[in-house]
């Protein structure tokens, strides 16, 4: 009998702690999940990726240049995104005295950054469109054949700092501007993807 009361007791603690274990157990899934849930985390912003294209256009209406650079940026983030990319151009800013050859001895250079640089803030949707604050500068130098009689480099540039509002998906100019002393033009379009 005494054995039968062993038995009955070990069956009733085994089946008091599995019910137990399997109940934490349940619980701690329950949690995870729940942990886990879209409904409980905090709401996912957009990624998209911004296709910049700066088009040199002709006097007649025609791209005859196009130069294509891409960011990545967040709706709703604060950080900016900078992208930056050309040429360090030396120009001679002064020679000291010649030596016995007639050649300079020790010339300076100051170095004039050339290329693009774009910086885009604030991107935030809105109605199913992409809101972004933008700057951007393109600079680089005149044509040879420009009348220059100094022989001196010219640097033409474009800046621009301004907002755009655009649709996802779609190729959209959002800057424009005739060169100045030629017939040509300048224009920035950009597509925004989601990711």
């Amino acid at each position: 009998m005494n054995k039968l009361r062993i038995a009955f007791v070990a069956l009733l603690f085994m089946a008091f702690t599995t019910t137990v274990f399997a109940q934490g157990t349940e619980t701690n899934r329950n949690t995870a999940s729940h942990a886990e849930s879209p409904t409980n985390a905090a709401p996912s912003a957009h990624i998209y990726r911004l296709d910049f294209q700066i088009q040199e256009v002709d006097g007649k209406g025609k791209v005859v240049n196009v130069r294509r650079f891409s960011l990545t940026a967040m709706a709703d983030d604060k950080e900016s995104r900078r992208l930056k990319t050309g040429t360090r151009y030396p120009i001679a800013t002064g020679t000291a005295s010649p030596d016995d050859q007639g050649k300079a001895k020790n010339t300076q250079f100051q170095y004039v950054d050339l290329g693009v640089n774009l910086e885009l803030h604030n991107v935030t949707e809105i109605n199913g469109r992409l809101s972004f604050q933008f700057r951007a500068e393109v600079s680089n130098l005149a044509s040879s054949e420009e009348e220059n009689p100094l022989h001196v480099p010219v640097i033409r540039s474009f800046v621009t700092d301004n907002r755009a509002l655009i649709s996802v998906d779609k190729l959209q100019t959002i800057y424009y501007s005739d060169a100045l002393g030629s017939q040509n033009a300048l224009q920035i379009a950009v597509t925004a993807t989601l990711l």
